[in-house]
């Protein structure tokens, strides 16, 4: 059991129970965080196949371009301010007042910026709703940036089990709202709307629920070394999305909404693991092992197990869908049966193994970031963004299929990058790295030929078969990854079965924290 006493004990530090260690805290906010994911995803999946119904691929196509101008907004709207509270070691009251006053008056300049720039917008994409569009949904960053320190000190307090509550009533209600709106005929503006509702009933309940703070909010100069280290967040972040996001612009400038909406489609659901698994365990992760970022030794040991239990997560839901794709976009459009999003089909069997790969290297920039090496992650940052931007440029020549490519090629290349750069920060082996992804990637092979076999075995055809072949090859292959798990890897097995014991138990914490 690890001695509470090395948690730094002041009011914005978590409050562990008695014989309880860093280890347990974390484990419990995992799954709190993970439960509460569970069903926002389940709904709001639901919630996005029905839409898919009820609107059409360029209706998406046109809000992937607000979400592109909302996103690069609510990178900057944060300044890094929140990532700066939870890394900081000992973080006084005095700098929390003037953080929120900085992150207001910054959310409320971005927003009269891109009510302004929206026809810049409009106009470069050659869509001219999306002035109105962007205009409406740019309501949601000073919405979201007012709540900054709020939902910041949550983390760092390991209150993660509110923060999951507030995010999935948020969900909730936004697919709520745009589901009805959809219903309604309201086209493009239900999702929209949406994304709105979302960000404000969040901001309200982590008003209600969370702590405050008094000091001087004029004092802005107390806060400005967490705005040091905020500023190269903030870089990191922008690059980043920048790389997320330019496949995007690419795909839509050159082939239209339409086929940025197919496209759109299938690379979200290939990174939906990587998203899901992420928001449930990368900050509850940072704001761990921030708190033992001189301990190499407890950094590698965390990071490992943080690696087994992600990889065997996310390889199923990837086997199943590149397994299954022409089914899967047949099914989907079970209200409304049509074609019209099988042209993803292609993107997905492809996009597949960039989606494993993402999910097996998308934590070892927290360890970076929780040793205090921000501009080693912003360096990482440029260095995707300018891998991407090569990758699509080149791919756009042969066509959408073309960029799935280069992007895979590109996921390749840099996986070893991923493991020599851990090695210097950490000094964590590549090989020890790679040993802890084997039993994913064995387990996986042996649920795709079960996935295979059960799709050749049940028929096809109308999209109710559609629906029946993917439900019984996703039981059978399940089964099978699981078997195989428990049988060969037994240890891996052990692991996740730890962290579901530490989180569920009440009693004293007996392992390794």
């Amino acid at each position: 059991m690890i001695d509470t006493s090395q948690i730094p004990q002041t009011e914005f530090d978590p409050v562990p129970r008695a014989g309880e260690g860093l280890g347990r805290i974390a484990a419990r906010s995992s799954m709190a965080v993970g439960l509460a994911k569970a069903i926002r995803y389940a709904f709001v999946f639901v919630v996005h196949v029905l839409l898919m119904n009820l609107l059409d691929p360029d209706d998406f196509g046109l809000v992937r371009y607000v979400t592109i101008v909302l996103g690069v907004l609510n990178l900057v709207n944060e300044a890094g301010l929140g990532v700066a509270i939870v890394q900081k070691k000992k973080l006084g009251k005095a700098e929390l007042a003037p953080v929120f006053t900085l992150n207001l008056v910054l959310s409320m300049g971005l927003y009269c910026i891109a009510f302004v720039l929206a026809p810049v917008f409009a106009s470069f994409f050659g869509e001219k709703q999306l002035t109105d569009l962007i205009r409406v949904g740019a309501i949601a960053v000073p919405v979201s940036g007012v709540s900054v320190v709020h939902r910041a000190m949550l983390q760092r307090r390991f209150r993660y089990g509110r923060l999951a509550g507030i995010e999935v009533a948020g969900a909730i209600a936004g697919a709520s709202v745009s589901l009805a709106l959809a219903f309604a005929g309201f086209g493009v503006w239900s999702l929209v709307w949406g994304t709105v509702t979302f960000f404000g009933l969040s901001t309200t309940l982590l008003f209600v629920n969370g702590p405050w703070f008094g000091g001087y909010f004029t004092a802005v100069e107390r806060a400005l070394p967490l705005f040091a280290f905020g500023v190269a967040m903030v870089c990191q972040r922008i690059i980043d999305y920048g790389a997320r996001n330019v496949d995007y612009l690419v795909v839509g400038k050159t082939f239209g909404a339409t086929a940025l909406g197919v496209y759109g489609v299938a690379y979200d659901i290939v990174t939906l693991p990587q998203l899901a698994l992420g928001v449930v365990l990368a900050n509850v992760a940072l704001s761990a092992l921030s708190r033992f970022q001189d301990d190499n030794d407890r950094l590698n040991v965390w990071f490992i197990r943080l690696t087994v239990v992600v990889s065997i997560a996310a390889t199923p839901f990837l086997v199943l869908v590149g397994g299954m794709a022409p089914d899967l976009m047949h099914a989907v459009t079970f209200l409304k049966p049509s074609t019209k999003w099988l042209p993803a089909a292609g993107p997905l069997r492809v996009l597949v193994p960039v989606g494993i790969l993402y999910s097996f290297t998308s934590y070892p920039g927290i360890l970076w970031i929780a040793k205090g090496r921000a501009w080693l992650r912003v360096g990482w940052a440029l260095l995707a963004l300018v891998t991407v931007c090569a990758a699509v440029l080149i791919g756009r020549v042969f066509g959408m299929m073309g960029v799935c490519w280069a992007l895979l090629i590109r996921a390749i290349l840099l996986f070893p990058v991923v493991l020599f750069v851990t090695q210097h920060v950490v000094g964590l082996s590549p090989l020890r790295y790679l040993r802890s992804l084997v039993p994913a990637v064995a387990c996986g092979a042996a649920m795709l030929g079960v996935v295979l076999a059960v799709a050749g075995l049940v028929p096809g055809g109308s999209p109710a078969a559609h629906v029946s072949r993917v439900l019984a090859a996703g039981a059978a292959g399940t089964g099978a990854y699981l078997l195989v798990l428990y049988i060969v890897f037994r240890e891996a097995w052990h692991t996740v079965n730890r962290l579901l014991h530490s989180a569920f138990s009440k009693g004293p914490s007996n392992g390794e924290g």
